[in-house]
């Protein structure tokens, strides 16, 4: 998993596959983009459950998991958001 950041408001995450190529099962061509406001939700953090669940931890508090698939994980704090 790769954070990566737009100058102003977009959080994105890839994920790669040994090769080094994009993992195409994961979000848009191994990318997952969130729009923030002002950037409050930039990754400081990053792992990996053993179910294979990514955890990003935000720069003001905030915690994500997203699936495997990189969309949010509704079961994690109603909205994959805590």
């Amino acid at each position: 998993l790769l954070p990566s950041y737009d100058i102003v408001t977009e959080t994105r995450v890839g994920r790669f596959l040994p090769n080094g190529t994009p993992d195409p099962t994961f979000g848009t061509a191994g990318w997952v983009s969130r729009v923030e406001p002002v950037r409050l939700n930039m990754v400081t953090a990053l792992a990996l459950q053993p179910d294979g669940k990514p955890i990003l931890a935000g720069r003001y508090g905030t915690v994500d998991r997203l699936l495997t698939d990189g969309r949010p994980d509704s079961s994690f704090c109603d909205s994959g958001r805590y």
